[in-house]
């Protein structure tokens, strides 16, 4: 074994011991120590402690029940700093593995366990990665779902239904709503390339769970419209933009992990989804929750 290579041991050993002995009293850590050390001298060869943990040294490195020290306490009902063969119990702590994740911390994270990828509910990653695509699907697919309600029907549903104050005029929801689906497309094409491109695996979960997020927004955005103004169900339409702000929210904590400028080109979105689910429950209420008598009276 190369002189580098083994003070690379003595300093993983050196590790151990203080991880141990913070984590066990004075006598069961000292067990767990030597057989630590045992187990890394038995290893003969050029490996280094990470090619170790790769391969059988978890088998016979000492195995310690994560129990309260010797200050006292409750554990988990097993003698404290009890020390296992790694056979005895599947419920068992290995220092030398605890060592080795807080060397690598960046690789795991909590943010990443929390976070979640769903493939059955995520656009396909070409959605994503081509800008193009990313930024007119939203494009059309808003275009499409507003002229398969007729424009004229709901320019008229809009004027006959009493609105809460401050409500703009019909013909401002056309180009605010292009320009906040481009921009949304866009912040999705940045978002997913930076996460898939980056070194950081936590950086490429959160930029996957972002996906999924987006798509479920992106629903509930398209189905607003024939809720509101096909069908005239304000209740559902309003748990609809709620469950809309909601998620959207969340996934400009996500994307905005990711990248902070992708949390800020969502910013207007938000801010816009918020006063439409004003308007939404506002005209709600002050035509008594019911738009299809309205429309009959009408």
């Amino acid at each position: 074994m190369a002189r580098s290579e083994r003070e690379q041991v003595r300093d993983k050993e050196d590790e151990v011991r203080e991880a141990a002995g913070g984590r066990l009293g004075a006598g069961h850590g000292e067990k767990a120590i030597r057989a630590i050390e045992t187990a890394v001298q038995e290893e003969e060869g050029v490996r280094t402690m990470g090619q170790l943990k790769d391969e059988k040294v978890h088998s016979r490195c000492a195995k310690v029940t994560p129990g309260q020290n010797d200050a006292g306490g409750e554990g988990d009902g097993r003698e404290k700093g009890e020390v296992q063969d790694a056979s005895s119990s599947g419920d068992v702590f290995c220092c030398v593995c605890d060592i080795d994740r807080r060397l690598h911390t960046n690789l795991i994270t909590p943010t990443a366990i929390m976070t979640s990828y769903i493939p059955s509910l995520t656009l396909p990653s070409f959605a994503f990665e081509n800008p193009a695509v990313a930024i007119l699907l939203p494009v059309l697919c808003g275009t499409a779902t507003g002229f398969a309600i007729s424009p004229s029907v709901s320019q008229t549903a809009y004027r006959t239904l009493k609105q809460p104050p401050l409500h703009p005029p019909g013909y401002v929801f056309g180009p605010v709503w292009t320009a906040l689906y481009a921009t949304m497309g866009y912040t999705a094409y940045r978002a997913y390339t930076i996460g898939a491109t980056s070194a950081n695996p936590n950086t490429v979960a959160l930029a996957k769970h972002g996906a999924t997020l987006y798509t479920i927004q992106l629903a509930l955005n398209l189905i607003w419209t024939p809720l509101y103004f096909g069908l005239g169900r304000p209740i559902p339409a309003s748990v609809d933009i709620l469950a809309l702000g909601g998620t959207l929210a969340y996934l400009i904590n996500i994307w905005g992990q990711v990248d902070p400028v992708c949390g800020w080109l969502l910013a207007p979105y938000l801010g816009w989804v918020s006063f439409a689910t004003y308007l939404c429950i506002g005209s709600g209420y002050l035509n008594n929750w019911d738009f299809r008598a309205i429309s009959k009276k009408n």
